[in-house]
């Protein structure tokens, strides 16, 4: 519980959300956020951090300004201490000059949401980041002068330019009241669920990225990993790569991302069959360009989900 690690921080908000920081600190570090954040839920923005070892954090403070709301937030939240320690102890799998090896270093991913929402995840590499903390702050006030001392002193200006860059159906549904600001604890409801390609081919790797922000290694043939199953909150993205049997030194690559307007959908689905599902993609040729289609299948219903993206691309190994 008591030792040491190199670790660092980053701070973020969702897409089309964007929120800058007023102040922030993990522990006795201090978090640089004062670009403006909305890359995405889940990602990274600048970092904070030391090559150095050092006690893990047990407290996290915040204070940023939700621009669609134009409100400030402030939040004082004590850390899972326990689960962060068991998880950077743990560690997870890396690949090394051919040797699978065991890395402990870790980085705080912390992300902010409009109406107070306040999220953090441990990340290690690409398909390895689990949530360890979701937490609610309160609204605030922070004088203008002393938030932007040597930009716009004119606060509603100044907010005004963030807006005009936000979507204006998004603007609108918040204006109109119609605008849930509560999705992203929606979306960490866990569910129990497995993915397979019809047909079988060979997996050379396997990522899921969830609606939560988390990260998993389904399947990954160098670092010896096979996930039977998940239990998590449902996936939003499928990143993969495979060999066919019939096919001489070439692979697929795979993209599929889901449209946020399928979670309630898949959801339900999931509710109506014991909270247990499965995802099947299948492989097809149209046009002699490889495509994808991907079911989800609850009990003895099959449906097609429709992807905000498919992509699928060839390459050749090297001789």
């Amino acid at each position: 519980m008591n030792k040491k690690y190199k670790w660092s921080v980053s701070v973020n908000a969702p897409k089309n959300f964007p929120a800058t920081l007023h102040y922030g600190s993990l522990g006795d570090t201090g978090i640089r956020g004062k670009g403006t954040l909305n890359s995405g839920w889940g990602l990274t923005g600048t970092f904070t951090g030391s090559q150095e070892k050092r006690p893990l954090p047990k407290k996290l403070d915040l204070v940023w300004i939700s621009y669609l709301e134009n409100q400030f937030y402030e939040g004082h939240f004590e850390l899972d201490h326990k689960k962060i320690a068991q998880i950077f102890e743990k560690g997870f799998k890396i690949r090394r000059k051919g040797e699978i090896l065991m890395s402990h270093d870790l980085f705080f991913v912390i992300n902010v949401a409009p109406g107070g929402t306040v999220a953090v995840w441990l990340t290690g590499i690409d398909g390895f980041q689990r949530e360890v903390g979701f937490y609610q702050a309160k609204k605030t006030e922070v004088d203008w002068k002393e938030y932007n001392p040597h930009g716009e002193q004119d606060r509603e200006k100044s907010v005004k330019l963030y807006v005009d860059r936000i979507p204006a159906e998004i603007v609108a549904q918040y204006k109109a009241g119609t605008l849930s600001l509560k999705k992203w604890k929606t979306y960490r409801q866990p569910f129990t669920w497995d993915i397979h390609i019809k047909g079988d081919p060979h997996m050379v790797f396997l990522n899921a990225y969830a609606f939560n922000g988390e990260e998993y290694r389904i399947e990954d043939k160098f670092l010896n990993i096979k996930e039977d199953t998940i239990y998590s909150a449902l996936p939003k993205e499928f990143r993969m790569q495979w060999e066919e049997p019939d096919q001489v030194k070439e692979a697929f690559t795979a993209t599929c991302v889901f449209k946020d307007s399928d979670y309630q959908a898949m959801a339900t689905a999931f509710k109506e069959n014991n909270n247990t599902g499965s995802f099947e993609i299948e492989t097809y040729v149209e046009n002699n360009i490889k495509k994808l289609k991907l079911y989800l299948i609850t009990g003895a219903n099959k449906q097609e989900i429709h992807l905000e993206e498919n992509t699928v691309k060839r390459f050749l190994y090297k001789s």
